[in-house]
């Protein structure tokens, strides 16, 4: 397995993960759920979300410019890894919103009470995703 195929296949992984929880928020925005507080919520989603897929694709686009070594092979544990915390990382977050119905917490608490949490494991995934996508054969 390359690291081009591995990281494309992160990049479809965040870049989906994403667009759906976008999407979702933006219907339930139009749909008045938030109210005025459209925003905190969109916030709350980029601030989960935003860093690491920024920095998917910069390296994409460096990548892309012929910045990168993409046919070598990739650290196969390595990518297991991120891939995992990334699908297990989106399943938390898809939680907050099909859970929210069954507690007494309106959408606005369960983002606050869920943020610090989110705010380690993003910063760990960050850490997996940006140490596979920048490393390079020894």
């Amino acid at each position: 397995m390359t690291m081009g195929y591995c990281k494309d296949k992160l990049l479809k992984i965040w870049g989906i993960g994403f667009a759906i929880l976008f999407f979702l928020l933006v219907i339930q925005t139009f749909m008045g759920k938030y109210g005025e507080k459209y925003a905190d919520v969109i916030g709350w989603l980029v601030a989960l979300t935003v860093p690491t897929l920024s920095l998917m694709f910069g390296v994409f686009i460096a990548d892309k410019q012929g910045n990168s070594l993409q046919d070598i092979e990739a650290d196969r544990t390595l990518f297991k890894i991120a891939e995992f915390s990334s699908l297990i990382y989106f399943l938390l977050i898809y939680l907050v919103f099909f859970i929210e119905p069954l507690v007494s917490f309106s959408p606005f608490q369960m983002m606050n009470i869920s943020k610090p949490f989110f705010g380690v494991i993003s910063g760990f995934i960050t850490l997996i995703i940006g140490y596979f996508f920048v490393k390079r054969q020894s």
